[in-house]
């Protein structure tokens, strides 16, 4: 089977996911969400400004579908879309940078994974290691049941790059590998 995709729109492929009966294909700039249940396939809606940069900034979790970018944090339910850094959503998630800056600048190469064990999202807005963003301070985690974010610390330090978020099925918990990005 194959399905007739958008095309032709300047934007590249970033990221594709599963959930159900839909497939989340990820540009830059916009998210199409493909209908796949019926004999032909459709494109069932177009959300512009839902797009992300690359594959670690989706994740998947047993009910739905998780993602960041710069405008925030969405998760895909199985029946909507919720922007879950926003008051309305019941949670609120607007980190403050070591340099005074919000959101925009927390957000440099997201990576978003799942961590089954504890049915939290987990998030880090740099991957890429830099001493000016310090990828030690800017964890947080959204528990999926209760709707609340929290911040906390992980190993990695100043200089390290991350890759994406992995759910590790022998740990039953959210994994990254980490390098350094100088010296040894």
């Amino acid at each position: 089977t194959f399905i007739n995709i958008a095309t032709n729109d300047g934007d590249s492929i970033t990221a594709l996911a599963s959930h159900g009966d839909r497939v989340f294909q990820f540009k830059e700039r916009i998210l199409y969400i493909y209908n796949i249940s019926e004999e032909d396939e459709f494109v069932e809606s177009a959300q512009p400004i839902m797009g992300v940069t690359h594959q670690g900034a989706v994740c998947s979790t047993p009910d739905g579908i998780a993602w960041v970018n710069k405008t925030g944090v969405y998760y895909f339910d199985g029946e909507s879309i919720r922007n879950i850094t926003e008051k309305e959503s019941g949670a609120i998630l607007n980190p403050v940078h070591q340099n005074g800056t919000g959101w925009d600048s927390y957000v440099i190469k997201p990576i978003i994974g799942y961590d089954p064990t504890s049915k939290r999202l987990i998030l880090n807005g740099n991957s890429f290691g830099s001493a000016s963003y310090s990828t030690e301070l800017n964890w947080y985690s959204f528990h999926i049941p209760t709707a609340t974010w929290s911040k906390f610390k992980a190993g990695a330090s100043d200089d390290d790059y991350l890759s994406n978020i992995a759910t590790s099925t022998y740990y039953k918990a959210a994994v990254y590998l980490q390098t350094k990005t100088t010296g040894n």
